[in-house]
């Protein structure tokens, strides 16, 4: 029979965390089992704890699927771990051009590329700012992925460390629950600087780095220029970068 996609759903999450050569092994360990009963003992493939965790939740998503063959679920999980090393190895690039279009490149609007974005979250998300306006679509985008459990931190300009700067941050963010985080004077060189990145980073796996400020004016009307990366190890090093800047106490929280 065919494999239920629930149950596809169930092989491709447990893909996410089995190495390819550890997938391989599960998918022959399952290959004899013509449906779901007696196959506990393919847990003990790999002896490791962490591996037959993950097997055992394959064993219970499968259990209401019980007639499907262990011959057809090993092949989904094999695949679905290479599928998921290529993405961590191999990223995938994306032009986001926002304003007029022509014959050379088809633009797409910024804000439709970050709503996406954030909508892709499931445990984290990264928003860098010079300047934040909220916007309904961008509110309740954020909404939806704090009802998601998503951790939603966001970096901003902040009137506080920047005298020439006067939007606030805390305005736009009011009624959100965000971890906020400010670049304080102290921490800069004397002079005149501004925190000026902007950038979106959903869990490990997409990266937006763009000229476009958290604005509906910069994120639809403006020309704009930024790129999407999707896989490789860009959201990790950038989330480890803005870790070790707060363990320093160069950024601190608002």
């Amino acid at each position: 029979m065919a494999v239920p996609v629930p149950l596809l759903k169930a092989c491709a999450a447990l893909g996410r965390e089995l190495t390819p050569s550890h997938a391989r092994d599960l998918a022959e360990a399952l290959a004899p089992y013509a449906s779901r009963a007696g196959a506990e003992p393919a847990a003990s493939v790999v002896p490791t704890a962490h591996f037959g965790a993950v097997v055992r939740r394959l064993l219970k998503a499968w259990d209401a699927y019980p007639a499907v063959a262990g011959s057809e679920l090993g092949p989904a999980i094999a695949a679905a771990a290479y599928a998921h090393e290529l993405a961590r190895t191999e990223p995938e690039l994306e032009l986001v051009l926002s304003g007029p279009t022509s014959a050379h490149v088809h633009a797409r609007r910024t804000d439709d590329v970050l709503l996406e974005l954030i909508a892709s979250a499931q445990t984290s998300l990264l928003l860098v700012t010079y300047s934040l306006h909220m916007y309904p679509e961008l509110k309740a985008a954020l909404k939806g992925a704090i009802a998601r459990d998503v951790q939603v931190t966001v970096l901003a300009e902040d009137p506080k460390d920047n005298g020439k700067f006067n939007k606030d941050p805390a305005f736009a963010l009011a009624g959100l629950a965000v971890t906020r985080l400010r670049w304080p004077s102290d921490q800069r060189p004397t002079g005149w600087t501004s925190l000026h990145a902007k950038i979106a980073v959903a869990d490990d796996h997409t990266v937006f780095l763009t000229s476009a400020n958290l604005s509906l004016k910069a994120s639809g009307d403006n020309v704009e220029a930024g790129v999407l990366i999707r896989g490789g190890d860009w959201a990790r090093r950038i989330l480890n970068h803005i870790g070790s800047q707060r363990a320093s106490a160069v950024l601190i929280d608002a």
